[in-house]
């Protein structure tokens, strides 16, 4: 299966029905995902619309700074953190650990960048299945 039908399935599932056809689900969902808990959320802001997001290069844009920042963060447990010990002894930041600062900070900006981008490339679609009943 490639990409783009393994997309389609996961718009087409019942969790994906449910989403795009819930009038309060995705707010929630959407607020809770820029606020804390992004794996989870954001898994559930994809699923819905997969297709279109598997075509968005802002999304390709924003997974591949994640991947970045997963790269980060091994380099530093794996090399940087070894002279932790050292950081309280020296007069100066060790410089691996600065550039790993400093790479973070970027990549999360560009986390963030690309994550806000979506939203306003994404083509969205409004309208509302005649299913939906708004009286309250």
């Amino acid at each position: 299966m490639d990409l783009t039908a393994f997309a389609d399935a996961l718009q087409q599932s019942g969790i994906g029905e449910w989403l795009r056809t819930s009038l309060k689900a995705l707010p929630i969902i959407e607020a809770v995902h820029v606020m804390a808990v992004a794996t989870t959320t954001g898994v559930l802001l994809f699923v819905p619309n997969a297709p279109t997001y598997v075509r968005n290069t802002a999304f390709g844009l924003k997974l591949a700074a994640l991947a970045c920042a997963g790269v980060n963060m091994a380099v530093f447990q794996f090399t940087t953190l070894r002279t932790l010990a050292k950081w309280d002894t020296e007069s100066a930041m060790p410089l691996g650990a600065r550039v790993a600062g400093i790479t973070s900070i970027l990549i999360w900006t560009s986390v963030i960048v690309f994550g806000r981008w979506i939203g306003f490339t994404k083509g969205y679609d409004f309208s509302v299945p005649d299913e939906i009943d708004f009286q309250f």
